[in-house]
């Protein structure tokens, strides 16, 4: 009873708080202070979790000066650390990057808010991710920039009915626009602005109305539109013209709210790329082809004739343009004599990968502000839904939970790989052979595979041979008849037995014997199994899953092992890579098994700063169960409170060797004494160099900035336009680990 009052205690506090937080945005502050004045005498509002949600209130009442708020939200910052609270953590940065921006501190909110944009990204708040993606406009430097921030946050908070946000991000790009000259399109997105204003200003209570329209922008929005429209021609002629072309204003903007709308609901690229051709064909009268890059080069044209000219074309502005919009007429080799023409290419990108781009070739007049424009604004849109589009397809694999795959941790490519094997084991009644190193978690594997499969209601019986003493083995596997030795007074069933109509598990199945393999064989071929000294067979149904940390091959090219029982044991193969091959795991496990010891334990430590780092440096003989003990030695050595300082971590010679190599590139490549494209990229392609060297060189790359394959290019010297190249061949050569837990071990 305890525990359920203090639940609905909290969950109470917890709706004050958001009515408070509703109350200050629809400029009610006498309502919010008396409801948080009914909540402050509560026991639980002391609390770390409650104290943030004070201070967050206190910096979105605007009573406090700015400077004050950032003291305020520092103290509230440290506290969302010491209780885990990323959501808290996000919206905190989010309020003082807005502080900042008020004083002038542009380069201190811009670091606030790539911290807040990664938490935003990493867990899914989109919400905020659109705010942030607002205020964080306005910490940009130029207008385009600008713009294009703006113009994100707007299509963000569009698709979800963020009204609130969706309209200042509006009145913002109105203002840039206006900035520009262009009256037209500053028109469009204030009469947008103004309209969805009114619209929220209707469910605001009367006595808080006026208040509520009196904000800054909220005002400056209704008056700026007010003086655009004076700006604009009077004359009939001229008023015809405003006419002809406001119209067209319409015409474009509708075209873009209709992409939103029609991306938003695509579930596959190739349905964004239909859409697309449509809207951009209609919209502009033209001809326009999209490319898709992946596997292979797709090339999907509307209104233009495909020819070996017009790829190679294609192909080429793809290689050299980079990630900037390109408008420029060109001489245009028609097979009848060169032409003027004037081409589009709107480049195509989603989570750091380059996915083509689109073609647009309006024949020889030349591009007008409001097409170039609209197209630059449709390239914006097109990247947040096919970056949502590849969300969606991934997102089966980021739902993995622990209970499904046995406990099994990490996101790597190689660790991913795994768990798609599983899942095809999982399918199939067929034997599966796992390889692997000890400690690499094979015995997890079998489980992964027991669980998901149609036997999981049945039992999953262990075998490890190696344990076993060979003279007892036999009996252990299949049992015994009463007097069949000294000691054998009963009848007994053997383990294979025991694990009849599920799954039996034979681990280190190198170390037994050519009798025993010639058993087994026969309990594979014929499904009976004769106990010893038995006369008769008993039927049995099992699926044998088996594992070795040997090579079998090699056993039985030295007679050591049967040929055709590992023919029997290999219908399917799974290989787990050993834990130096996906170091890109070690935060995430390291922190699973710190929440084990927690738990056990009943305590809360956690990790110092460099600790995780510390841990990826190890060679790890023994995998992740070395990992585990590693991790153990340091929880229960740590006596300074509830933070581990210090790990022990052996580190073994190949891995120095290794290590030496790669940290060696590095030096030479952020001192810039040698180029990535030569000493890397060339290599690799040559095969003078490993998959495995080029990732642990991206590891340490990630590492030193935290995640960031942006400020990798950077260290590394690469221009801005060989950024999307540089993640291509990462992508494409399955040499990118994922960014997202090296945030999410640093965050820890």
């Amino acid at each position: 009873m305890h525990g359920e009052g203090e639940t609905s205690s909290q969950r109470a506090i917890w709706v004050a708080l958001r009515k408070c937080e509703l109350y200050e945005r629809t400029c009610e502050s006498t309502l919010a202070k008396q409801t948080l004045a009914g909540i402050r005498t509560a026991e639980l509002m002391n609390t770390e979790f409650f104290s943030v949600e004070v201070a967050l209130l206190e910096s979105i009442s605007g009573r406090l000066p700015p400077q004050n708020c950032i003291g305020l939200l520092l103290q509230a910052l440290i506290q969302t650390e010491s209780t885990g609270t990323n959501y808290q953590r996000c919206r905190v940065l989010l309020e003082m990057s807005s502080k900042l921006i008020s004083l002038g501190k542009t380069g201190d909110a811009r670091k606030r808010l790539f911290q807040a944009v990664a938490l935003a990204q990493s867990y899914g708040y989109r919400p905020l991710e659109a705010k942030i993606l607002l205020v964080g406009g306005s910490a940009e430097t130029g207008n385009e920039k600008r713009i294009s921030k703006f113009a994100e946050s707007f299509q963000l908070a569009s698709d979800m009915g963020l009204r609130e946000i969706a309209g200042e991000s509006a009145f913002r790009l109105g203002e840039e626009q206006l900035l520009a000259s262009n009256l037209l399109n500053t028109r469009e997105y204030l009469s947008r602005s103004v309209e969805t204003i009114d619209q929220l200003a209707k469910e605001v209570s009367a006595r808080a109305r006026k208040s509520y329209l009196n904000v800054t922008w909220r005002r400056q929005a209704r008056s700026r539109l007010g003086e655009v429209n004076e700006m604009l021609p009077r004359s009939s002629e001229a008023a015809g013209h405003q006419t002809r072309e406001g119209q067209e204003g319409k015409r474009f903007f509708k075209a873009i709210y209709q992409a939103t709308n029609a991306l938003g609901t695509a579930d596959t690229a190739h349905d964004s790329v239909r859409t697309l051709n449509q809207i951009v064909g209609h919209t502009l009268k033209c001809g326009v082809v999209l490319m898709l890059t992946g596997d292979k080069v797709e090339l999907h044209p509307s209104g233009l004739e495909l020819d070996d000219k017009l790829s190679r074309r294609m192909v080429k502005l793809y290689e050299t343009v980079g990630d900037q919009p390109f408008f420029e007429s060109q001489d245009v080799d028609t097979g009848t004599g060169k032409q003027k023409r004037t081409i589009a290419w709107v480049p195509l990108s989603a989570g750091g990968s380059r996915l083509g781009g689109i073609y647009v070739d309006v024949g020889p007049r030349r591009f007008r502000e409001i097409e170039i424009e609209f197209l630059t604004m449709l390239g914006v849109v097109s990247n947040n839904s096919l970056l949502a589009i590849l969300h969606t397809q991934q997102q089966p694999t980021r739902v993995r939970t622990k209970a499904a795959y046995s406990g099994i941790v990490g996101h790597s490519r190689e660790i991913e790989e795994v768990c798609a094997q599983i899942e095809i084991a999982a399918r199939s009644p067929a034997t599966v052979l796992i390889e692997g190193e000890s400690g690499t978690g094979k015995e997890l594997v079998a489980r992964a595979i027991h669980q998901n499969s149609q036997r999981r209601a049945e039992p999953f019986v262990t075998v490890d041979c190696g344990a076993i003493p060979e003279t007892l083995i036999e009996s252990e596997l299949f049992g015994s008849r009463r007097g069949s030795f000294t000691g054998a007074t009963v009848d007994r069933a053997g383990l294979i037995e025991s694990a009849n109509k599920g799954t039996l598990f034979l681990d280190e199945i190198a170390n037994t014997s050519p009798a025993l393999q010639a058993k087994l064989l026969r309990v594979l071929q014929e499904r009976e199994v004769r106990r010893v000294g038995d006369t008769r067979d008993r039927p049995v149904n099992i699926r044998l899953v088996s594992a070795t940390n040997a090579n079998l091959n090699s056993l039985v090219e030295s007679g050591s092992f049967r040929q055709d029982l590992l023919f029997r044991l290999k219908v399917l193969h799974i290989q787990i890579p050993p834990l130096r091959n996906r170091r890109q795991d070690i935060p995430e496990i390291a922190l699973a098994f710190l929440d084990q010891l927690n738990q056990a334990n009943q305590t809360k430590k956690r990790f110092g700063r460099g600790v995780l780092d510390k841990l990826g440096t190890g060679y790890y003989n023994g995998n992740i169960r070395e990992l585990q003990n590693v991790i153990e030695r340091a929880y229960f050595s740590a006596a300074d409170g509830n933070v581990i300082k210090k790990v022990e971590v052996e580190s073994g010679t190949r891995h120095w060797q290794s290590s030496d190599e790669v940290e060696s590139w590095f030096k030479d490549l952020t001192a810039g004494r040698k180029d990535f494209w030569v000493e890397i990229h060339a290599r690799y392609k040559k095969r003078d160099i490993s998959r495995e060297k080029v990732v642990a060189l991206m590891d340490l790359g990630l590492r030193s900035t935290r995640g960031s394959y942006k400020s990798v290019a950077t260290l590394f010297h690469l221009e801005d336009r060989e950024y999307r190249r540089f993640m291509d061949f990462l992508r494409r050569n399955k040499c990118q680990p994922d960014f997202r837990l090296y945030r999410k071990g640093a965050e820890n």
